[in-house]
C-alpha cells in the first residue's frame, strides 16, 4: 500500500503540473467542491497508509549540519518570519501590493485574480477553502510523503527535504516559473520547520499565516472594486 499511496501523490501532482502548464487563463472555481474534493483525497490516503497519519519524524532524519545554525531554535527563529512579515506588512501603507494596483493586477502573490471571489459572501468560502487546502497539503505533502518515502525509498535528512518540497511544488505550476520556484523554497522551509518540531502542525500554522495574506488582498480588493462601483454610480 505504501508504493500505491506514493504513485497516486507523485502521480497526481505530475498531472496536476501539466494541467497547471496547459490552462493559460482561469475561471473561478466553485470552492465548496474544491473543499469535498480536499477531504476526499486525505480520506483516500488514510485509507491506504493509515500509520502515516501517527507518524512523525525521528531526530535521526534531520541534516546533520544546518549550515550557518548550531542549534534548531534559532533556525525555526529565522523561518518563522518568512511566513509571518508578508501577512503583517499587508496590513500596512508598505504592504507590497498597493491599493490602486489590486483592482488590475492579474495575479496576487501568483493566485491568478480570475480564480478570486468577486464579493465578500464567496470570500468566506474560499477563506474556508484555503483553510482547507493548507491542512490536506501539509498532511499529504509533509506528513504522509517524508513517512512514504522513508518507508519505500529509505530518504532521510536534505534528499527527503528536497525531494518532498519538489513534489509538492509541481501542484503551483499554474502560477508560472515563479510559482513553481517560490513554492519549491516555501516547500523546504516548511519541511525543515516539520523536522524541526516534529509535529506536522506547525508547517500547517506557518502555511496557513502564509496564505491568509491572499485573503487580506483578495478582501481589499473586493473593497476597491465595490468603491468605485459606487464612484461611477453617483457620476
Amino acid at each position: 500500500m505504501d508504493w500505491i499511496a506514493l504513485f497516486i501523490i507523485i502521480g497526481f501532482s505530475f498531472m496536476s503540473m501539466i494541467i497547471g502548464f496547459r490552462h493559460t487563463s482561469f475561471e473561478k472555481g466553485d470552492f465548496r467542491k474544491n473543499i469535498y474534493y480536499s477531504l476526499f483525497g486525505l480520506l483516500i490516503i488514510y485509507l491506504l497508509v493509515p500509520k502515516a497519519f501517527w507518524f512523525a519524524p525521528h531526530e535521526l532524519w534531520a541534516p546533520n549540519s544546518w549550515i550557518l545554525f548550531e542549534k534548531e531554535s534559532d533556525l525555526l527563529s529565522v523561518i518563522t518570519p518568512i511566513f509571518t512579515v508578508h501577512l503583517i506588512l499587508s496590513f500596512t501603507p508598505w504592504a507590497p501590493y498597493k491599493r490602486n494596483e489590486l483592482k488590475s493586477r492579474k495575479e496576487i502573490m501568483g493566485f491568478p485574480v480570475t480564480m478570486l471571489p468577486d464579493n465578500l459572501k464567496r470570500m468566506r468560502s474560499f477563506a474556508f477553502d484555503v483553510a482547507i487546502a493548507v491542512v490536506f497539503e501539509e498532511f499529504v505533502f509533509r506528513l504522509v510523503l517524508f513517512y512514504l518515502l522513508f518507508e519505500t525509498l529509505g530518504m532521510t535528512g536534505w534528499w527527503l527535504i528536497i525531494i518532498s518540497s519538489l513534489i509538492f511544488c509541481m501542484g503551483h505550476s499554474y502560477q508560472g516559473l515563479k510559482g513553481l520556484v517560490g513554492s519549491f523554497i516555501i516547500g523546504i522551509f516548511l519541511a525543515i520547520s516539520y523536522i524541526i518540531t516534529e509535529s506536522i502542525w506547525t508547517p500547517v500554522i506557518l502555511h496557513l499565516l502564509n496564505n491568509a495574506t491572499l485573503i487580506v488582498y483578495g478582501v481589499r480588493r473586493i473593497r476597491v472594486k465595490s468603491d468605485e462601483q459606487e464612484r461611477r454610480i453617483d457620476d
